[in-house]
């Protein structure tokens, strides 16, 4: 779990275990990549830590808040697990080519508060947001789910990767035009 102690908050009875020099070390990866204007990819842990890099907040244990859906499957092998929607103006959506999938779910923290140069792409019924992109001018994305776990099962979930590429695919013919690497 993110340490609340970087958004502002006391630790939740039910916070799980804690690495101050991961978060601290991954916070640094996140803010070198993105002056650097590296694509960025984030998975589960990392959405939550994009979005408190950039000032947003977490929900710490989604299983105390009210009316919340069940976030945390117990079954380990990417079996799609709940249904969300997406923002049809995301590159998400147009990844998937739709504005509904479904997708796993690992996870009992997530985003409270968003970040800033952060825009939600995709939510829960519950309301919970589960995908973001950047507005700034780094390319970023963040999951909360693991497509990494499901796309052999579900081949559409190869689409965050796609996104991810393209971005890549871009910076990197940019980086290029501009002399910056042969």
């Amino acid at each position: 779990d993110v340490d609340p102690v970087h958004f502002g908050q006391t630790r939740h009875p039910q916070l799980g275990f804690v690495d101050e020099s991961r978060d601290l070390f991954e916070r640094a990866v996140y803010k070198a990549a993105k002056r650097k204007g590296i694509p960025i990819l984030g998975i589960c842990r990392g959405i939550q830590l994009i979005n408190v890099a950039e000032g947003g907040t977490l929900h710490q244990h989604l299983p105390g808040l009210p009316e919340m859906i069940q976030h945390s499957q117990v079954n380990m092998d990417g079996t799609l697990f709940h249904e969300m929607s997406l923002d049809s103006s995301s590159s998400l959506s147009k990844a998937y080519g739709k504005i509904t999938i479904r997708t796993d779910s690992y996870h009992h923290q997530a985003i409270d508060k968003l970040g800033k140069e952060l825009k939600a792409v995709a939510w829960t019924q519950d309301g919970l947001v589960e995908a973001v992109e950047g507005t700034g001018k780094t390319f970023v994305l963040g999951v909360q789910w693991h497509p990494e776990m499901s796309y052999a099962k579900y081949p559409e979930q190869i689409a965050p990767f796609t996104v991810f590429i393209e971005a890549i695919t871009k910076s990197s013919a940019v980086a290029q035009r501009k002399g910056l690497f042969v």
